[in-house]
């Protein structure tokens, strides 16, 4: 086994050590679970590219219902429910 030492910025120790405390793990377990998790790894644009395409046509098709003759009510409904939807991806696509 090798000993690594390593410098970071303050910011950026603050950052790795609430990480880690959020994972409830030590320093040597939260490295490794990093480099695990960001091996080979693709960036959320294109991991999800057509996820993200098919709720952007999806929210367009959404909006000729504006043109439509839906109550006002069924249209908040409609695009409140949208914007949990939105809000759900937003989150699955940072993790």
């Amino acid at each position: 086994m090798e000993r690594i030492r390593y410098s970071l910025p303050d910011a950026d120790a603050e950052l790795f050590e609430s990480g880690r405390e959020k994972m409830n793990m030590t320093r040597a377990a939260y490295i490794h679970y990093l480099i695990y998790e960001h091996e080979n790894r693709l960036p959320v644009s294109m991991k999800y590219k057509d996820l993200i395409e098919s709720f952007s046509e999806f929210t367009n098709n959404m909006k000729y219902l504006e043109l439509s003759n839906i109550s006002d009510d069924e249209k908040i409904k409609i695009f409140e429910m949208l914007d949990q939807i939105k809000k759900q991806m937003s989150i699955m696509l940072t993790k």
